[in-house]
């Protein structure tokens, strides 16, 4: 049995990933003076949390990006619910999520975006909905860039041959 702190154990690498890619979108964010930074960081821990390979991350990265891009947050901060239509409005918005996570991520990730969204809003009319769509779709980008390329360096060194 293989200790999970023991290098290198899939858990002691998938947890500095997770802390190269958090730092590292972090730094992003800071430096770009983003209002919602964390959207990045969130994104990028995303792509490398679960310790996956190559191909599995990149794929979680585009339907990341995919399923923000086709956002249905556009029609729910449009609507702008209050009270308890805001409530159930998230209620709605969890089921679906659960549902669909395991099986359709990309899809799962349409409703992941409108409630955190919904959520990021506070219950209040948004002035400028496509500005703020706009910008966590740009943050998605960055984060999931950023989580792919702390995957780069060992994929590097797994596909290099041996001189």
């Amino acid at each position: 049995m293989q200790r999970p702190l023991a290098w290198p154990s899939p858990t002691l690498v998938a947890s500095l990933r997770v802390g190269l890619a958090a730092a590292i979108a972090a730094s992003v964010g800071a430096e770009l003076d983003l209002e919602r930074a964390y959207w990045i960081v969130a994104a990028a821990v995303l792509i490398v949390h679960q310790g996956w390979d190559w191909n599995r991350s990149l794929q979680r990265g585009l339907e990341r990006i995919i399923g923000t891009l086709l956002a249905l947050a556009g029609a729910v901060l449009w609507l702008a619910p209050q009270g308890l239509w805001l409530a159930l409005t998230l209620a709605v918005l969890q089921f679906l999520i659960c549902m669909l996570v395991v099986q359709n991520y990309a899809l799962a990730v349409i409703f992941i975006t409108g409630a955190a969204i919904t959520m990021a809003s506070g219950g209040y009319a948004v002035e400028n909905i496509v500005e703020l769509l706009w910008a966590r779709a740009i943050d998605t980008i960055i984060g999931c860039a950023i989580g792919i390329g702390v995957l780069v360096p060992a994929t590097v060194m797994l596909v290099r041959p041996s001189v």
